[in-house]
This record gives structure tokens, C-alpha cells and sequence, in this order.
């Protein structure tokens, strides 16, 4: 009995100790916020021109500013999200939306990062309305797409598919990176998870991307999975009921 009380004292110090963590994170990352949006609305303000006129080394340095603010607002709104996860707090708010748009305003966002990439995109007929928390979806079709700009040759075709599949829709990005090592496919989608490879090139993040796509198609009671393309590349989906 000595021994048991002993083993619930620590487990309970060690629980506590996370909670402190989880709320640290939780004020940190709305401390940020703040910040953070003063500095991207005066480098948007100067990249278009609303307050005065830059020479092109100018603006090329306000534009590096403006893609580091949305590296760091992608890192706080992670870091929220997996603090939402851990508490059960991760839920959809689910409507019913055509899935179309929020595909064409996926792509749409990834081409106004000024990415090299060219984005082909096949929505097959009969998709149709589905319920689904439109912020969510938006999110885990950006973290697609951010992984395969990421991880593509510059210039390479990345293909985005929206067809009905198995009584619900699938939607999937495929690339033509250099895949996923078959020893580490059951590993990508845990959190803070890397593969080894992406320690020694420019690749970067905290691993949390397909660990909050895949809470994401939970959520909704789909699912997601990778699949090596015949061709060379990736093939990430996810699956709505």
C-alpha cells in the first residue's frame, strides 16, 4: 500500500507538471499573438504600398518579414491546437458546406505565399455538400499542401484531388518529393514526429503538422493516411464520411 500511494503521489506531481506546461503554452502563444499581428499588418502596409514607397531591396526585406510572421503565427496556432488536443478540447463545429471553394481557397492561399510550385487541381463531379467544420478542413488542406511545397523540387507539378470515394469524398495531394522511408510511414502522423532525413535539409517545423491533420480527419470521423506514388513522390489523403 506504501509502494501504490507512493506510485499515485508521483503520478499525480508528473500530471500536475504537465498541466503547468499545457497552461504556459496557453498564455505564451496568446502573448505572441499580439505582437505578432502589429508586426504583419505594418509589413503588409509597407509590402502593398499603404504607407510609403520602398526600393526593391526594401521591399524584398519586408517581404522576408512578412514570410517569417506567418512561419511564426503557423508555430503559435499549432502549438494552440495540440494544447486544444491534449485536453479533449479539439472539437468540430461542423456545417453543411460545399467542399469545392474551400479547395480552390486552399490553393489559393498556397499561391499568394509566392511559392515556385504549379498547382493542378481535378475536383471530380458528384462531391457535393458535406458536414464539415469549414476552419478545420481549410487547416488540414494547408498542411497538405504546405508538406508537399515543403518537401517538392522547386518548379514541380503538385496535383490537389477532391472525388467521391467509399460513400464520402477523398481529398488528396500528390508530389514528387522523395517520398517517405517505409521504415518510418507509421511514424508521420505522431506528434513532434520528423523524419530523419529532414534533420540535415532546409526542411522545417515542430512536427505537428500531420499529427493535427490527422485530429482533424478524427474529428470528423474520417480518416488519413500516405501512399507512395509509382511515379516517385507522396501521396497524402484524407477521407470524409
Amino acid at each position: 500500500m506504501g509502494m501504490l500511494s507512493r506510485a499515485l503521489t508521483i503520478e499525480e506531481e508528473r500530471l500536475a507538471h504537465e498541466e503547468s506546461i499545457r497552461h504556459f503554452v496557453d498564455i505564451a502563444s496568446h502573448e505572441l499573438r499580439t505582437p505578432l499581428s502589429i508586426i504583419k499588418g505594418y509589413a503588409e502596409a509597407f509590402q502593398f504600398g499603404d504607407l510609403m514607397g520602398l526600393n526593391d531591396f526594401q521591399m524584398e526585406k519586408i517581404r522576408i518579414i512578412n514570410i517569417k510572421a506567418d512561419k511564426m503565427a503557423k508555430t503559435i496556432n499549432d502549438l494552440m491546437d495540440l494544447s486544444r488536443i491534449e485536453r479533449g478540447h479539439f472539437t468540430a463545429d461542423k456545417r453543411l458546406l460545399e467542399l469545392e471553394p474551400l479547395v480552390s481557397g486552399a490553393v489559393k492561399q498556397m499561391e499568394e505565399k509566392g511559392v515556385r510550385n504549379e498547382f493542378e487541381v481535378a475536383i471530380a463531379p458528384g462531391v457535393g455538400m458535406r458536414e464539415v467544420d469549414q476552419e478545420l478542413i481549410l487547416d488540414a488542406m494547408l498542411i497538405l499542401l504546405d508538406n508537399a511545397v515543403i518537401y517538392s523540387p522547386p518548379d514541380s507539378l503538385i496535383s490537389v484531388e477532391l472525388a467521391p470515394y467509399e460513400g464520402g469524398v477523398i481529398f488528396s495531394v500528390l508530389d514528387r518529393g522523395p517520398g517517405v522511408p517505409e521504415r518510418e510511414r507509421e511514424n508521420i502522423f505522431e506528434r513532434f514526429y520528423q523524419l530523419e532525413d529532414s534533420r540535415h535539409h532546409s526542411a522545417s517545423g515542430m512536427g505537428l503538422g500531420l499529427f493535427i491533420a490527422h485530429e482533424i480527419a478524427r474529428s470528423h470521423g474520417g480518416r488519413i493516411w500516405y501512399e507512395p506514388r509509382e511515379v516517385g513522390g507522396s501521396v497524402f489523403s484524407f477521407f470524409l464520411p
